[in-house]
């Protein structure tokens, strides 16, 4: 089939045009191909083959064809991308014209495409052009070239059926379940806690794993909107944190996206002011457009409606928060770990093929970007006077602020009391260090505990959680 999209390609448009015009028809291509097989076309009007090579109907494919180099390069670049719209399951019927001999309406037309190219359209943005801002550029993993193998647990919450449902139709079949957290049980008899974030809720499944030997084990929680995931790394299993996943999957949708040709300068990612700082340096890599909001995913929600409201939600490409949850596209306005239980899937089959789990895949960006570690404590002040305790420490800190955390001078003090970049007011202080390190003050509004978010960066792992535990150790003095 590779080789056929080749000889079409090669057939049909002329290797000199623009790189971007090359893709947007390689993918038009794809599509009206796959859509031919999948709606069985001709076999169902009683033929016995699935596609001509006749241009009144289909398109043109010449035995003996040559290959040209970029036009084979760019197919397997992108031979893992379809064309989607929402809602709609079959491949999308791209049909297209050459635009000077024939025309057609509706349709793409080649030269026309070649013409966008020259204008600078990315290949999005000629597809949309012909067929509709509704078109989408998706990716899928070649699953049979090598099989995902998955301990999947729901801790014993609701995520079981939507979950394995998904990953069936992904064609990720080879998923054991955790048995005794198969079934819902708000008793949740198996650990302390039903926290995808802590070992201890996480324990059955790395004992699973240490028999299958899976690629990943994936855990939602209870009402199936977090996930977590652990990977073999040396003789144990590691926890991926919230911060780490945010920042995998983001420069994984980031990545397959640029290889399609997508401009990205016009793309919106949106976390929280407590989530990494990795973040900044993805988007200074990629040159998408990135939003901080307050904690709370209902904010990231916010920032996708107004984009909306503004005909501009196609611009959203990921939302997370450092908690575990996390969203790709627009389809819900919280986070989801169903459709992100499939993204990690595909992202861990994009590193599979590479030979890489996604432990690799993270510790390449440590090495890339700089080991950007976090770390939350909570301080708890109970009885009846700790309201008035946390009251008091959160105004020392606005009227008389340190000038200096673990021996690092604090260059700026933000408090999110004022509306800061347009945000709604939040009882929040953020230190910023000198070296690029911070500290965030946050009380809880449910409990009486106080969290510290701590953000250090280091040229290795050891220096990085060094200046963590330096900060640390400084923080819980001035919150005592």
């Amino acid at each position: 089939y590779r080789d056929y999209i080749k000889n079409v390609a090669s057939s049909e448009i002329y290797s000199t045009w623009p790189e971007a015009t090359l893709r947007a028809n390689i993918l038009a291509i794809m599509s009206f191909s796959l859509n031919r097989v999948y709606t069985e076309w001709y076999r169902g009007k009683g033929y016995d083959f699935t596609i001509t090579s006749s241009t009144a109907y289909d398109q043109k494919w010449s035995f003996g064809r040559t290959i040209f180099s970029n036009i084979s390069r760019i197919v397997d670049e992108i031979f893992n991308h379809y064309l989607s719209r929402p809602n709609v399951q079959q491949p999308i019927l791209t049909q297209y014209c050459d635009g000077k001999n024939v025309t057609c309406s509706g349709w793409m037309t080649q030269w026309g495409s070649r013409y966008l190219g020259e204008q600078g359209y990315s290949p999005i943005e000629i597809l949309r052009y012909y067929y509709g801002s509704s078109i989408y550029i998706n990716s899928a993993e070649e699953i049979a070239g090598a099989p995902l193998k998955l301990v999947y647990t729901p801790l014993n919450g609701t995520g079981l059926i939507p979950v394995t449902t998904v990953l069936e139709r992904a064609g990720i079949t080879d998923v054991t379940v955790v048995p005794e957290q198969k079934e819902p049980n708000g008793d949740f008899p198996t650990c302390p806690y039903p926290n995808p974030e802590i070992r201890q809720a996480m324990q059955k499944g790395i004992d699973l794993c240490e028999q299958v030997h899976p690629d990943l084990l994936l855990a939602t929680d209870p009402d199936a909107d977090r996930v977590g995931v652990a990977v073999k790394n040396g003789d144990d299993y590691l926890l991926l944190t919230g911060n780490e996943m945010g920042v995998l999957l983001l420069d994984y949708i980031c990545k397959t996206r640029a290889a399609c040709g997508e401009d990205l300068a016009k793309k919106v990612a949106v976390t929280t002011i407590v989530s990494s700082a990795m973040v900044d340096a993805l988007a200074d890599e990629y040159g998408f457009e990135l939003r901080r909001c307050l904690t709370g995913f209902k904010y990231i929600g916010d920032i996708i409606t107004s984009l909306s409201d503004a005909g501009e939600v196609d611009r959203f490409i990921f939302g997370f928060e450092e908690s575990y949850g996390y969203l790709a596209g627009d389809h819900v306005r919280d986070k989801d770990a169903v459709s992100t239980s499939l993204l990690i899937c595909q992202m861990a089959q994009y590193y599979k093929l590479q030979g890489k789990n996604l432990a690799d895949a993270m510790h390449e960006l440590y090495e890339k970007y700089g080991y950007y570690h976090n770390k939350t404590i909570s301080l708890s002040y109970p009885g009846a006077e700790g309201a008035a305790k946390m009251t008091g420490i959160m105004a020392g800190l606005r009227e008389n602020p340190p000038a200096e955390l673990a021996g690092s001078k604090i260059e700026a003090v933000v408090d999110y009391n004022t509306c800061v970049n347009g945000l709604p007011k939040a009882n929040v202080i953020e230190f910023d260090l000198e070296g690029g390190n911070k500290g965030i003050v946050r009380p809880s509004g449910t409990e009486p505990k106080i969290k510290l978010y701590i953000f250090a960066k280091g040229a290795d792992a050891a220096e990085a959680d060094a200046a963590l535990d330096a900060i640390e150790e400084s923080g819980r003095k001035l919150l005592a």
